[in-house]
C-alpha cells in the first residue's frame, strides 16, 4: 500500500511488465551470471561465494562490444567485480570491493554513470547498473529518510545484528519468538524507504535521459537479481531459502518507441534476458539456456519450440 515506486512511472507506463519472473538463484553471483550469459547456474557454475565467472563464458557485454557498442557497468555489489570476471566485455567497469553493508549510495553511482553517458552516447551504448540500497542494511541518506513515511523508518530491526545472525548463521530457530511485530514493522519500513529512495534516484536518471533526447530510442530493462525475505517464513534477507519472495523478481522491458506496453503472465526467467536483448538488437545469442521473449514483447504468436525449449534444455543437461 505504500508509495514506494511511483517515481518509476515514466518507465513502467511505457514498458511491458512480466508478472511472473523468477531469478535462477536466491543470491547475487549466480543470478547475475545467468543474466549476463543466458546460462543456467548448473552450466556457468558460479554456485559458491568466491567462484569466478569462467572467461570462456560469452557475456551480453562481449557480444555488444564486438558489434561496436560502448559498454559500461557500475556495480556496488561486492560479488560483481573484476576479480570475479564480471568485467568481461565492458570498456568501463566500476565496482565496489568493500563490505556490502557500507556500499556507496545509488546517487554516487548514477552521478558517475551520467558522466559516462554524456561522454559516450554519440554511438550505441550498453549500460549496466547495480545499486545496493535495497540490499541490507537498506541504507538511505539522511535527507531522503522521510520521503516515504513523512518520518524516518522506525528503529528496532538491526541488519545482521545478534537476532538475525543467530537465526540465519547459527540456526537458532527459537529466536523466531523474539521477532516482535515492532521489529517486523521496523524491517518493512527500512526496506520500503530504501526502495522509495532508489526509485526516486532512478526516476531522475530517466528524466535526464529524456532531456538529452535518449529516452525514446533506448531499450531499458528494470529487474532485480533476487528478492528479499522480510520474516515472511521465519527468516530474513536472501540466500537462506527458496521461498517465492526471494526468487520472484520484477521485470519491466521498455522497447524503443513506439513500443508495446501491457502485462505478460507467462512464467519467465532472468536467464531469458540475454537472448531477448540480443535478438532485439539483431544479434545471435548462440547456445544458451534462456529463451528469447521477443514474441511476447511484440505480441507475436509464440512458437511451440519456444514453449518447450526450457524443458528440453534441462533434459539434455
Amino acid at each position: 500500500p505504500r508509495d514506494t515506486s511511483s517515481a518509476l512511472a515514466r518507465l513502467t507506463d511505457a514498458a511491458v511488465r512480466f508478472e511472473d519472473c523468477t531469478s535462477p538463484a536466491p543470491w547475487t553471483a549466480p543470478s547475475v551470471a545467468s543474466l549476463f550469459t543466458g546460462l543456467a547456474p548448473e552450466r556457468h557454475r558460479v554456485d559458491r561465494v568466491g567462484v569466478a565467472l569462467r572467461k570462456r563464458a560469452s557475456t551480453l557485454a562481449e557480444a555488444l562490444q564486438a558489434s561496436g557498442w560502448n559498454t559500461a557497468a557500475f556495480t556496488f555489489n561486492p560479488h560483481i567485480t573484476r576479480r570475479a570476471n564480471f568485467d568481461q566485455g565492458f570498456d568501463e567497469f566500476v565496482s565496489y570491493r568493500g563490505h556490502a553493508q557500507r556500499a556507496p549510495d545509488v546517487r554516487d553511482m548514477l552521478r558517475e554513470a551520467w558522466r559516462w553517458v554524456s561522454r559516450e552516447s554519440r554511438r550505441p551504448f550498453f549500460l549496466y547498473l547495480q545499486p545496493m540500497n535495497v540490499h541490507g542494511p537498506y541504507r538511505v541518506p539522511a535527507d531522503a529518510r522521510d520521503l516515504l513515511l513523512g518520518r524516518p523508518p522506525r528503529e528496532g530491526f538491526e541488519f545482521f545484528g545478534p537476532l538475525m545472525k543467530g537465526l540465519l548463521r547459527e540456526g537458532r530457530l527459537e529466536l523466531r519468538e523474539e521477532v516482535s511485530a515492532e521489529i517486523r514493522q521496523s524491517l518493512e519500513e527500512q526496506y520500503d524507504t530504501a526502495v522509495r529512495h532508489t526509485a526516486e534516484e532512478l526516476g531522475l536518471f530517466f528524466r535526464s535521459l529524456a532531456a538529452a533526447g535518449l529516452w525514446e530510442s533506448s531499450l531499458i530493462v528494470l529487474t532485480s537479481d533476487h528478492g528479499e525475505e522480510l520474516f515472511d517464513h521465519g527468516g530474513f534477507s536472501h540466500r537462506y531459502s527458496l521461498h517465492r519472495e526471494v526468487l520472484h523478481v520484477p521485470l519491466f522491458v521498455k522497447l524503443p518507441s513506439p513500443g508495446r506496453t501491457g502485462v505478460i503472465d507467462e512464467p519467465v526467467s532472468l536467464t531469458d534476458l540475454h537472448p531477448t536483448i540480443l535478438e532485439l538488437l539483431g544479434l545471435d545469442a548462440g547456445n544458451v539456456d534462456g529463451r528469447s521473449l521477443v514474441p511476447f514483447l511484440k505480441g507475436e504468436p509464440v512458437p511451440e519450440s519456444l514453449e518447450n525449449r526450457r524443458l528440453v534444455s534441462r533434459l539434455d543437461n
